[in-house]
């Protein structure tokens, strides 16, 4: 009786100071504002909390905070499927991969957004990441930002290696085998390590996740074939992973580590690993996104007085095709983050509303200029709006928008991203040489079927840290109900 009345006693004392706030004005004012949260990757820059700051200032009774994740991909979308299987309402929009929305749609996780973004304005946008976001007619994407592979490479060394007789022309490799050779023999010339120190020759990301995937589909795209599964006219999928076409670029992402050309380091590299070695100016050549041109801007190895001549000494180009001069085998990746909106929130109309501010041509252009990611507005690409906009130097992107609208996108499956997980392991043992080309095409082959036929597919991956929470609510409720008793 006397924690009863303790309790009684803490409940009226919490209900006068809540009446003494209204009276004031300080909970209407709180109540009035409207919080929306936004889950993303892990930031390079401040690029975007600037941008939500000047949305909060400019949009009175609104307020967005984001909530940085993993900077890897396959974290994100566990995150995120864990928290949608809980149908939490908490959070509002979620910056997602182009490959995601099949499988958040399929299990009702995402709303709509052709009440806000209708076919005359998606025609605003390149139409690969518009094609991603919809199913069955109806879009649940907004295209953030686009991203292609690109080949980076260091215009100070190739220009070196050519004074020196070590290579005839300095730019950048027309097709795999030149870039292979031309990595290998300039990382282990003593003329060219004399001059610049010890350096890779090729860094890119072979870890076992999703940027491998990446990186495959470029090197299979370079052989011809742009997919690995079959869609046949009833709608039906089959994989097509154990061709020699597969094969032939297993064997050349390993032959790039045992020629010399890359280290074995790469087999552990995200794109985080592999530009931490370039930006510090160990690398020749570098695969990765867009992203890490402005980043490598800031490298004093790269744009500062540590490479000896306080300019730039590094370049971008489309990453070579298998064959030279082979302008239809397509080698660029499709990358990409889409803006999804929670279909458990509590806020869409207010989210909506942010979704397409973050993505008009004028946000769009300052993401781009501070963070290096880009437009997905074709209206954006234009050399004077971006200069307007702060990118300087990153307008080099407007000659490159024929081979970005493009670019090889991954399979669109509402099981892709369970399938792509199985073949991270032996895509990544390939790589390292531990196990052969065929052998490795055959696996992947067995486990692209297996999640096919239903019979190991993970789409939302068990969380214990969730169950562990809802353990202790059936436990608290359990005791509260043996209470009143």
């Amino acid at each position: 009786m006397k924690k009863f009345k303790s309790y009684m006693l803490i409940i009226l004392m919490v209900a006068a100071a809540s009446a003494f706030a209204m009276r004031n004005g300080t909970t209407v004012a709180q109540s009035s504002t409207i919080q929306l949260e936004m889950f993303i990757g892990a930031q390079t820059t401040d690029t975007l909390q600037k941008l939500v700051n000047d949305y909060n200032s400019q949009t009175p009774g609104v307020n967005v905070t984001v909530n940085e994740g993993s900077w890897e991909t396959n974290s994100q979308f566990d995150t995120y499927s864990t928290r949608f299987q809980a149908e939490d309402s908490s959070f509002d929009i979620i910056s997602m991969d182009v490959i995601w929305p099949p499988a958040f749609i399929e299990n009702g996780w995402l709303a709509p957004l052709n009440d806000v973004f209708p076919a005359s304005e998606q025609a605003k946008f390149l139409q690969a990441p518009i094609k991603a976001g919809t199913v069955n007619g109806t879009i649940y994407g907004m295209p953030w930002f686009h991203d292609s592979g690109l080949l980076y490479y260091r215009t100070d060394v190739l220009q070196y290696a050519k004074d020196q007789g070590l290579i005839q022309e300095a730019r950048p490799p027309k097709d795999w085998t030149e870039l292979r050779e031309m990595a290998a023999n300039l990382s282990s010339s003593s003329v060219i390590t004399n001059q610049f120190g010890e350096m890779d020759g090729f860094v890119w990301q072979a870890k076992a996740y999703e940027g491998l995937m990446c990186d495959f589909m470029e090197f299979l795209g370079g052989t011809g074939q742009t997919s690995w599964l079959t869609t046949y006219d009833n709608g039906t999928v089959a994989p097509n992973l154990d061709t020699q076409n597969v094969k032939d670029a297993l064997e050349f992402m390993h032959s790039l580590i045992s020629s010399g050309a890359s280290p074995e380091a790469v087999t552990t590299f995200d794109e985080e690993g592999s530009r931490a070695i370039w930006d510090s100016g160990d690398a020749i050549f570098h695969r990765n996104w867009p992203y890490a041109y402005a980043l490598s801007l800031q490298s004093q190895a790269l744009n500062g007085s540590d490479a000896g001549t306080g300019e730039q000494v590094f370049d971008v180009a489309p990453m070579p095709p298998q064959t030279a001069g082979d302008e239809n085998a397509l080698t660029s990746a499709l990358g990409g983050w889409q803006l999804g909106l929670n279909a458990f929130s509590k806020h869409k109309a207010e989210a909506k509303d942010f979704m397409l501010w973050l993505t008009s041509e004028q946000q769009q252009l300052r993401y781009f200029a501070g963070n290096g990611n880009l437009p997905t507005r074709e209206s954006a690409y234009n050399v004077t709006k971006m200069q307007e906009a702060g990118a300087g130097d990153q307008t080099y992107v407007v000659d490159f928008l024929p081979a970005f609208k493009k670019a090889i996108p991954r399979p669109s499956h509402p099981d892709y991203p369970a399938m792509s997980q199985e073949l991270w392991d032996p895509m990544n043992s390939a790589v390292a040489g531990d196990t052969a080309p065929a052998a490795a095409a055959t696996q992947m082959q067995a486990a692209v079927n297996k999640v096919l036929t239903g019979s190991d597919v993970q789409r939302a991956p068990f969380n214990p840290l969730w169950a562990f929470f809802a353990l202790i609510a059936m436990g608290t409720a359990v005791r509260f109900r043996r209470r009143r008793k």
